[in-house]
Parts: C-alpha cells; structure tokens; sequence
C-alpha cells in the first residue's frame, strides 16, 4: 500500500542492528556500522553527508575556506541545544576537539584530526579551523561519524573513558536508557532544531546473528532489520508484510595480494588471477544479483570516481598470462608449476564477514581451473587483523579477504589507506597496505591530492591515481555488496547511506 502523504505521530520503533553497541563516544565508537547509525539519532556534525554522497550544513549554517587552502571559518546556528539543557556553540566545537585529543580517550589519528592545528573561537558561532598545509578532502572528514558533536558539560561530568556511556548530544532523540551490548532506548527530543520527530521512541537491540534478525522482522517483534542475509532476501520480500531496501554500497571486497610473497611481485600473475575469476557468475550464485563488479578501485558516486572496466572472465588469457611469467603444468597433474615447484598458495578470510566462505570457495574452484592450488584458510574475526597487519615478513598468506568501506565517502583518503607505500623505516603496514604494494609514481600523485583544494582538479588527479592502481593490480578486484534492510510494511522513512549506515531520523510509523 502507498504510503499516506504526511507522516503520523507517535509509535515506537524497534530496530535490531548488527553490531554489538559497548559505547557511544564518538572518539571511539565501537560496533561498526550500527554504532554511527545511532549517534546520528543522537547529535549532529558542522557538515553533514547525504545519502547521495553530497555535503549539507548541520550545525554550521555556513563555511568558506582561505585561498590558499589552510583556514576554514564555520559559521555556526545559533538555535541548538543540546539534551542537557546546554548551548551548542564555538566552546562546543572546541571541548569536541580537545576530547578527541585527551591521550586518556585513546582516540585514532584520523579521529584526533591531527591535521588541524589550531581553533579559533572569535565569537559564540563562528569557529576557525587552520592546518599547516592545505588539506584536500577537509570538509569530507568533517562528515565523519567522528565528527558528532556532543555536549561539553557531559565532558566534565563524567570521565573520560565513562563519556561514551552516557551520549548526550543535540538530535532528534535522547538517550533514557543504555544498557551496553543489550539495549538502547531513546525518546523523541521535542526542542530539536530541525523540528520535532515523528516517533515517541525508539528502541535498538543489538542481534549479531543475521538469520534471527530477520525472524524477529518476520514475527514483527523488530520493525527494522539491519543487515538482512542475502540468502533470505527473496522470501522476505515475498512477504507482503516487509519491505526490503537495497541500497548500493561504497564496500570495496577483494582479495589483497602478498608483494612479499612471489610470484605475487610479478604484474603478469596479478593480472592472470583477476582474468581467472567469474565475477559475474559470483555475483549472481553467492549473492543473488545483489552486489556490483567492480570497474575501479573507486565506488560509483564517490569523488572522482571514474570507470575503467572490469577485468572480464578470461581463463584462457590467465593461462596465457601465467605462462608468460613461467608456469606451466610440465607434469600434467593440472597444477602449473616453475622450476619444478607447484602454484600453491593460500587464501585467508574470515567467516564472521557477508558470504565470505562461499566467495572463497569460488576463488578456489575458478583458479583450479587455471592450475593454481588455492588453499582456504579461515582464520577468528579476533586475531585476523593481528594475522595479516604484522610486521614485514611475518604474513604466512598469499592472499586475504580484504574490504573497506569510506565512512565518510572520501575517496582520498581510502585510496591512501590502502595503497600508499608504507615507511620501511618501521616494519609495519601503513593503515591498510597489507600487501606492502609500492609504486613511488603512485605516491606522488597521491602527495598532490592531498594538498589540492580544489575538487575538480582532485577530481582529476583522482582519475590518475585509479588508472594506475587499477593497471597494478595490488588486489583481485571483486565486487561492491549491496546492503540490504528489511522494514515492516507500515514502517516509512527509513535510509540507508552509502556507506553502510542506517538513516532513522525521519522515520515514522503507520498504526
């Protein structure tokens, strides 16, 4: 049934998310991606990112940035206040700063900012943000859920490492109740600044599994399901009851390869194994048509996202390509070999992450056919990241599973997460470049985005940086999955962005 044109008051809405929630500091939230979910119910950022990946003001009304790119003046609303009573303003920007740099929170760098190096406060709503050099993708990490804003007072009432436990922010809806990893009840914020919600409440259970978030939206105990396994997809959308959202995702999936580990330094490999997979046929039998191929290291919608084309299904040109670098099955046991050793390596992933067992069993069945010996190794969600980030030298693995999802959507810094050189100096990854990939061509140009103010012209240099990473070929390229939400039928307004978060804060209920 169409929905009826105005929304109706009141209701509770009971939404059961993915993610254990331990903590709401956004400092450093815990319980990806549900937790930044939930802190949007909560309070607010200066800037804010729309599902169609566009910036909005949110608490700045306005913001313009200096010529040469290291100054950003905010001009701030003068009517928020936060669920304590307290008013939001430049003070508030500041103490939301100097929290994410108490060395007691333990804060990331990237939640730190450290990029900023000095804040100004001439008035109550003006707030001046300077960096030491000019600092390209600024005003997309001021979209970071990071960026929720929270009241000071609550700083000081409670400790540093308590903060999280008691949210009180400037959104639509207030925490009453928290009981970490159990339940989170909020109640409508009548004094919002951008007019009153719909709901009376609403309440957040934390499922991990995904198959009983999708009972509890069945028996309607739930109204919304984040996260809804793929394989019930077409049964809860026959159901004339739910609704299902499909949303298509920034989540990046692929496999990272091992530099470390020959043949993986040799491109002709790289490329034989991105031409062995059946990327269409995965798409379509693991996931049911909902996830996309990949065509570029960057998501459709992000900036300077630019098509190259896919790696299409070649068997014949993976042979070709891995004879060309010296394999060839000389003993006819169908397994390629060089120098009289076999094409064996190995594969890590873990089973906690979407269909992921299901995806390496493709990669092992389609690379058997090109004669290579993949063997599967699934490894706990606890140690994986400990199991491929160690020192240099220390990763058994050719390859592993390996995602990224830009929380929020820049596309500069997730390509510099994941494929920037790392600092031989240290022995270890930086950030995401697991697979100690290195082209200094790359690096440079990656120098140039970072400084570049303008976002045509990183646009542009962005194009580059695809176009080579692309060609290098430091993952095997697979697929974007599509995420998907199950709704009651009566339930209205609900989003999802990009980048995996739920939207909530305009839902409402029929009764």
């Amino acid at each position: 049934a169409p929905a009826p044109d105005e929304p109706a008051e009141g209701g509770t809405l009971t939404v059961a998310v993915r993610s254990p929630i331990g903590g709401l500091d956004p400092a450093k939230i815990v319980g990806y991606p549900s937790g930044p979910a939930i802190l949007y119910l909560i309070s607010n950022k200066l800037v804010r990112v729309g599902t169609d990946l566009k910036l909005y003001p949110d608490l700045a009304e306005s913001w313009e940035s200096s010529d040469d790119g290291r100054e950003w003046t905010f001009k701030l609303r003068d009517d928020v206040t936060f669920h304590d009573g307290t008013p939001f303003n430049s003070e508030a920007v500041r103490a939301h700063f100097e929290h994410a740099r108490n060395p007691e929170v333990a804060a990331t760098s990237s939640t730190r900012f450290d990029q900023i190096t000095s804040i100004e406060t001439p008035d109550d709503y003006t707030v001046i943000l300077r960096t030491d050099e000019p600092f390209g993708p600024f005003l997309n990490y001021m979209t970071a859920y990071m960026r929720v804003t929270m009241s000071p007072a609550s700083y000081e009432k409670y400790d540093a490492k308590e903060v999280g436990m008691h949210p009180v922010g400037a959104g639509p809806y207030k925490v009453v109740e928290f009981k970490p990893n159990v339940s989170l009840t909020l109640e409508r914020n009548e004094d919002y600044h951008g007019g009153r919600p719909a709901l009376d409440r609403i309440i957040v259970i934390p499922v991990p599994e995904a198959s009983a978030r999708a009972n509890l939206l069945r028996t309607g105990e739930v109204d919304v399901a984040e996260d809804i396994p793929v394989e019930e997809m077409a049964d809860l959308e026959a159901d004339p009851n739910i609704r299902v959202i499909r949303q298509k995702s920034l989540n990046h999936v692929g496999a990272s390869f091992n530099f470390d580990q020959p043949p993986f330094d040799d491109i002709r490999v790289r490329h034989a194994f991105n031409y062995a997979i059946d990327k269409v046929t995965l798409v379509d039998t693991v996931f049911g048509g909902a996830a996309t191929i990949m065509d570029s290291p960057l998501a459709p919608g992000m900036i300077g996202y630019k098509s190259i084309g896919t790696y299409s299904y070649d068997p014949e040109k993976a042979k070709a390509l891995l004879k060309e670098a010296g394999w060839e099955d000389t003993d006819g046991d169908g397994i390629v070999d060089k120098d009289g050793e076999p094409f064996r390596t190995t594969y890590a992933y873990y089973e906690e992450f979407l269909r992921s067992a299901e995806v390496a069993q493709v990669l092992q069945s389609d690379l058997k056919k090109v004669g290579v010996d993949l063997e599967l190794r699934a490894v706990e969600l606890a140690s994986y990241g400990a199991s491929i980030l160690p020192e240099r030298g220390e990763n058994q693995f050719g390859m592993w599973l390996w995602k990224f999802n830009p929380s929020a959507g820049s596309s500069t810094r997730y390509l510099t997460f994941d494929f920037r050189s790392n600092p031989e100096s240290t022995g270890l990854p930086y950030e995401g470049n697991a697979g100690w990939y290195s082209n200094p061509e790359l690096d440079a140009l990656f120098a140039e985005a970072w400084l570049e103010v303008d976002q045509e012209k990183r646009a542009e240099k962005l194009g580059e940086i695809q176009e080579v990473i692309w060609h290098d070929a430091p993952w095997l390229w697979l697929y974007m999955s599509d995420l998907l939400v199950g709704v009651r039928e009566n339930v209205h307004g609900v989003d999802v962005y990009p980048m995996s978060f739920l939207h909530l804060s305009e839902a409402w209920k029929e009764e």
